[in-house]
């Protein structure tokens, strides 16, 4: 088993083959995306659940072990973690025997695929996420007989080394995902034209109905007014119609129909806060699932089952662990989370500049990540308050060898280069090359300074990314040290408060 990066599908079919086809065996919903689709997977698989489904769920990549990416019926594989090892030995083995060399994500995916197929744990559906692009990814070996829907969440740049410069290539790997007569739900895109362009290209080829998730208010946390119900509109029908519709649209190959009383409950309560657009994606992606006549051919049950309180109790309990969760650590109340590349930067930033209050920020980054890109992203000298940047780096996660820490030198250049004074001095920028150093005189910062500073790192998305935040009354982090992220969750404890502000 290698832990290289090779895209690629003919591996992953000829194991599963070997395997009896388990991918095959169970329905399932496939999220490809730049950012927000392990959001959208969590906040899915607990309407599924609200529902009385039996639900599997694979992510990438994982957080401490493998066995993080798959949850069977709600509960991590580490509730069973003995399952996990036979499924992965037995999957190891039978490459071996068949003379199939598989890399460790190849290896992880038959593995949840093997284990949603099980009659042990009588799964009714999973919740499936791309781990990379979607045309080549291992994922991407389930047919129309077992496609419930495609979803496509935000595309922006990131992986060109893999997937291409531009939105265009890599919207073209994201759209690979599609399967004929299969619905697809498309978020809401920052680059709505390239990216409707070549989805359209494709669910024509693949006749496929197209939806996407139309812009829609942003509760204010403040407001405890009601909000109407969400639209959905066809990708076809954007063009002609600019205002909100309470309709659903939905387009056919060769017709078009109306269903005019069909709306989506609206779960964008204040408590959702950051995460709107990733749970208005999955209230759309749960209406589709109950009234589409394709998910409905191969689960009925979806169309009884999936109710209004179902979708809204879902979104309101969802849990999604490393993505601005609060804990509470040596009596501070923290919140950690990961962003990734740009564009998930830009919204850390618009979050930070929404708290109103001092900020501590310790960044690692993994090459090739442009830490000046970043940075501008985060755009912190909007910050009324004066941030200070502690910069460092990280432990090359396990069979991620192809991950390499960008020099904590060069981000703290990149910051002073692009930060007004007094931001950009060197009372300001603070460098450390053991993460745990980093962590500690952040503290020390907070202290003198009266503010509360607590956090432990955590390995996300590849460990592409690592804040930690300080505030005076929170902790905004992600981070990508396992060994650290490891004491992080043998002390923490989850935070009595709900108000969680995914990004």
């Amino acid at each position: 088993m290698g832990g290289n990066i090779r895209l690629g599908l003919s591996r992953v079919r000829q194991a599963l083959h070997h395997l009896n086809n388990p991918h095959l065996r169970i329905p399932i919903i496939h999220v490809a995306g730049t950012n927000g689709k392990g959001s959208v997977c969590a906040f899915e698989t607990e309407i599924l659940g609200r529902a009385g489904f039996r639900v599997g769920r694979f992510t990438s990549p994982f957080l401490l072990h493998p066995a993080d990416s798959i949850s069977l019926d709600g509960h991590g594989i580490d509730l069973d973690q003995q399952a996990f090892e036979e499924a992965t030995h037995h999957v190891q083995e039978s490459a071996r025997q068949n003379h199939i060399s598989l890399t460790s994500f190849e290896l992880l995916t038959i593995t949840a695929f093997h284990l949603f197929a099980s009659p042990r744990y009588k799964l009714d559906l999973a919740v499936v996420e791309v781990g990379l692009g979607g045309l080549k990814d291992s994922t991407n070996v389930c047919l129309s007989g077992n496609t419930l829907l495609s979803c496509i969440t935000p595309i922006s740049i990131d992986h060109q080394a893999f997937l291409g410069s531009s939105i265009s290539e890599i919207a073209a790997h994201k759209a690979g995902i599609a399967k004929p007569n299969v619905p697809i739900l498309l978020a809401q895109q920052a680059f709505p034209d390239q990216v409707h362009e070549i989805v359209r290209e494709k669910a024509s080829y693949k006749s496929c109905d197209v939806f996407t998730v139309r812009p829609y208010p942003i509760p204010h946390p403040a407001s405890t007014q009601s909000l109407p119900p969400l639209p959905l509109m066809p990708l076809e029908e954007e063009a002609l119609s600019s205002s909100a519709s309470s309709s659903l649209c939905t387009s056919h190959r060769n017709n078009r129909t109306r269903h005019a009383s069909e709306t989506i409950p609206n779960p964008l309560s204040p408590t959702v806060g950051l995460q709107h657009q990733n749970a208005a994606t999955a209230s759309t992606l749960a209406h589709i699932l109950r009234t589409h006549p394709h998910p409905l051919k191969l689960l009925p049950l979806l169309s009884k089952k999936l109710t209004d309180d179902a979708i809204l109790q879902g979104i309101q309990n969802t849990k999604w662990q490393g993505r601005l969760e609060f804990v509470d650590y040596q009596h501070a109340h923290l919140l950690l989370d990961g962003a990734h590349n740009v564009a998930a930067a830009e919204l850390l930033g618009d979050h930070l500049l929404s708290l109103n209050r001092p900020i501590t920020l310790i960044m690692a980054l993994s090459s090739p990540r442009n830490p000046t890109e970043i940075i501008h992203a985060l755009d912190l000298g909007r910050m009324s308050c004066p941030a200070q940047l502690v910069c460092t780096t990280f432990s090359i996660p396990k069979d991620m060898e192809w991950v390499q820490p960008v020099s904590p030198e060069l981000i703290a250049k990149s910051f002073r280069r692009l930060l007004p004074p007094p931001s950009s001095n060197d009372t300001a920028v603070h460098v450390h090359h053991n993460p745990e150093d980093a962590l500690s005189h952040a503290i020390s910062i907070s202290r003198a300074e009266n503010e509360l500073i607590v956090q432990k790192p955590c390995n996300l998305k590849y460990v592409q990314v690592a804040y930690w935040t300080v505030s005076t009354n929170e902790i905004l982090m992600s981070a990508s040290d396992k060994k650290a992220r490891r004491s992080y969750l043998r002390v923490g404890k989850r935070s009595p408060h709900n108000n969680i502000t995914w990004c």
